[in-house]
């Protein structure tokens, strides 16, 4: 069988490592979105938390009130 040679290159090869670049754009994509997500996850729990914080704030803030009402 006869390979096919572009430019001194074996096309075959050359076509493999366009399909590994390839793959390997994907797997830092894929690394991207996964670090963006976790990112997003970061700031979802901040919030929560975040909302946690100042609801606790909130409850003191009431218990102080109806101390200083009796």
């Amino acid at each position: 069988m006869e390979r096919e040679v572009v430019d001194g290159v074996d096309k075959a090869v050359a076509d493999s490592a366009v399909a590994d670049s390839a793959v390997a754009d994907k797997a830092v994509a894929d690394s991207a979105v996964a670090d963006k997500t976790v990112a997003d996850k970061t700031v979802a729990d901040k919030t929560v938390a975040d909302k946690t914080v100042a609801d606790k704030q909130e409850v003191q803030t009431d218990k102080r009130n109806s101390q200083d009402r009796t």
